[in-house]
Parts: structure tokens; C-alpha cells; sequence
């Protein structure tokens, strides 16, 4: 079964977004510091080229945590925007996680079968 390999890319506007809500909400929160050092590099490089880095499972749950507790008016439209395209992204992670998950599946009934 060939493998459909896509690519949800972030726009320059939402990595900003990301970039400037960690700064202003996230930069005092000790508990997510190791997480930041892990996202923000990531954001900065896919700012710069989209195709340069790619967002973890850990990275994806970070942000939708930090845009969830973003309650300002005036980055509602950019928050939607970017959510929308972090929730594709944790879709497209989910899917890969479940295909890995099936061909394991397979891989293990292949071989019990040989020691039938």
C-alpha cells in the first residue's frame, strides 16, 4: 500500500503568532521550559523555510495548550487560523501513528504465521 506523504506547512503569520504568544504568556512558566527549548527552535526554522522542521507530537500539544489559554480579543482571528492548521497537523500525526500501528500489527501476525 503505498504511503500518501502530506505536509500541513505553517505560515510565516502563524509561527509569529506562536512565537509571540509564548514570549508574552510562557516566558516565566517553569514547567514548560523543556518544551520550549524544543519549540521554539522548531518555529524559528519553519518561519524562515516551512520545509526546515517539523512539529512533534510533543510540540503540537504544547501549542494547542498555550493557544487555549489565549483569550484576547484581538488575536482571535489569528489564533482560529493557526489552531485549524496545528489541529491538521496532530490529525496528519494521528494518522501516521495508526499506520505504523497497523503495519506493526501485520508484521506480527506475518510472523506468527510462519511459526505455525
Amino acid at each position: 500500500m503505498p504511503q500518501q506523504n502530506n505536509f500541513i506547512q505553517l505560515s510565516k503569520e502563524d509561527c509569529q503568532y506562536l512565537l509571540d504568544l509564548i514570549e508574552e504568556m510562557d516566558s516565566e512558566t517553569s514547567y514548560t521550559e523543556k518544551q520550549k527549548s524544543y519549540t521554539v527552535p522548531k518555529l524559528k526554522k519553519i518561519m524562515e523555510d516551512p520545509k526546515s522542521a517539523r512539529l512533534a507530537y510533543q510540540d503540537v500539544e504544547y501549542l494547542l495548550d498555550l493557544m487555549e489559554d489565549d483569550d484576547l480579543e484581538e488575536t482571535a482571528l489569528q489564533k482560529n487560523l493557526t489552531r485549524t492548521c496545528i489541529l491538521e497537523i496532530q490529525n496528519l500525526q494521528y494518522k501516521r501513528f495508526e499506520e505504523t500501528r497497523d503495519i506493526e500489527v501485520q508484521r506480527s501476525r506475518r510472523r506468527a504465521k510462519r511459526l505455525d
